[in-house]
């Protein structure tokens, strides 16, 4: 620690789908962390840079100090992108970068580089996080699912005794910015083509490397019930609470994550509209906003309102349409019925 004041670096690796959710999550961590001399460390594609440092910055700024605590980096600039750049899709290329992107980060003051995944938000205090005691690991996790058998693409198998969720990681950058552990990570998986990717890489490469960090840094919300009061960090790994369909998984969950995303884009009818492509949700790729269109239009359905009904369902159309033409639609149907 720097004169006993409590250093935070954070890594996001960000894409145009997931903005909404690094807002929350940052003004999650702003609210609970006040005290805290904190840096975000954002890696995005070079082509999407300025939309998402605008994005974030405008909003965040009406609210929170931002000035020097945000760094942003372009994808491209690091070493190992390049090597990944080609064989994966996009949707992974950027999960691969919390492996590519570590060493790139410009962290003073601090040996610790805390990674969180979008679909996150900070309900507590981080700083035991700042001065987190490694115990000679590399990396820090918390506590798996238990044994997992992962069988790889190539047809490989390996078994893991703890298996854990590598949305939320901390880096102990003594070790790791000293030693190749991330191009092994990056070579193991275009070598087995794990399922998982990067997750499935940690869980085989660094078993028995890893700290466990307390069950509280990584809750993720059950489909039904309630959610500890004293969790530090939410994961909605599984159903995103900004998609409508999702709003009554967990309704304490839901709602948590909507106090924080309220303080990052207090209008909530920017969610449906924070994209320029209208044809396109917030947070949706092309299926998941004609899932939203329908899903919009069964619920005005049920509630009388057959004008919004139709409107939904028609944009529903369009875009099903866009995707698929007439021709594959009536040859889907057709297909089903046989």
């Amino acid at each position: 620690m720097h004169g006993g004041q409590k250093i935070l670096n954070f890594l996001l690796c960000v894409d145009k789908n997931f903005i909404l959710g690094a807002g929350a999550l940052i003004a999650s961590i702003f609210e609970n962390n006040q005290d805290a001399d904190m840096t975000f460390h954002v890696f995005t594609s070079s082509a999407i840079q300025d939309e998402v440092r605008s994005k974030l910055l405008t909003r965040l700024s009406k609210k929170y100090d931002c000035n020097g605590k945000f760094i942003f980096y372009a994808n491209e600039d690091t070493d190992l992108y390049h090597k990944i750049n080609g064989k994966v899709n996009n949707r992974i290329l950027v999960q691969l970068m919390r492996i590519a992107s570590v060493k790139s980060c410009n962290v003073v003051n601090s040996s610790t580089l805390i990674y969180l995944d979008a679909d996150i938000v900070c309900n507590g205090d981080l700083s035991e996080l700042s001065n987190l005691d490694f115990k000679n690991k590399v990396i820090a996790a918390t506590k798996g699912e238990g044994p997992k058998d992962i069988t790889t693409l190539s047809g490989d198998k390996f078994h893991i005794k703890d298996y854990y969720c590598a949305g939320v990681l901390i880096f102990n950058l003594d070790i790791w910015n000293k030693c190749n552990l991330d191009e092994k990570l990056v070579d193991w998986i275009i070598k087995y083509r794990p399922s998982l990717q990067d997750q499935d890489a940690f869980n085989v490469l660094c078993e028995g490397s890893a700290l466990v960090l307390d069950e509280l840094y990584q809750i993720q919300p059950p489909y039904k019930g309630g959610l500890k009061d004293d969790a530090i960090l939410v994961h909605y790994a599984g159903g995103k609470p900004w998609a409508p369909w999702q709003f009554k998984r967990n309704m304490k969950a839901t709602n948590l994550f909507r106090h924080y995303c309220k303080l990052f884009e207090p209008d909530v009818t920017q969610w449906i509209s924070f994209k320029q492509d209208k044809d396109t949700l917030v947070n949706f790729n092309s299926f998941h906003a004609r899932k939203a269109m329908k899903w919009l239009s069964k619920l005005f359905l049920k509630r009388g309102n057959y004008k919004a009904f139709i409107y939904f369902y028609w944009r529903h159309l369009q875009i099903k349409i866009k995707q698929k033409g007439i021709i594959g639609i009536l040859l889907m149907k057709s297909n089903t019925r046989t």
